[in-house]
């Protein structure tokens, strides 16, 4: 009761369930650091390929967003994507440290996929 182990806390209303999400929860972070760790390790390397893969996944969300025409729901959607994508580039001119430039790339491109998905599946 109440002991911690490497990983893992135990809880006797939720059970296994709450132990799994929290390794679940680990291993993401874990994935974000390492994605964050290649990244600041070639930052230099990696800031064109991070304004391509933002351009590219903006155009798509734009073209999805009007090809049915601009809505006042489109059009809002298409103003959080230009933002998203500008944000990272204005990161990268302003020379902002290196961390908060790959916090804007990281969400910057979630947001986006996000947009994506939800125009796809609409």
């Amino acid at each position: 009761r109440g002991v911690r182990t490497a990983g893992k806390k135990s809880c006797e209303k939720h059970g296994e369930s709450f132990s799994l999400n929290l390794q679940s929860k680990s291993y993401n972070m874990k994935l974000y650091h390492s994605f964050e760790r290649f990244y600041l390790s070639k930052f230099y390397l990696f800031i064109p390929a991070a304004i391509i893969i933002l351009a590219c996944m903006g155009a798509f969300v734009a073209y999805y967003l009007t090809i049915d025409g601009l809505h006042p729901l489109n059009f809002i959607q298409l103003i959080i994507c230009v933002a998203a994508a500008v944000g990272y580039l204005a990161a990268v001119l302003g020379q902002m440290p290196r961390k908060r430039t790959f916090q804007y790339f990281f969400y910057g491109l979630l947001i986006e996929l996000f947009l994506h998905v939800i125009n796809m599946i609409f």
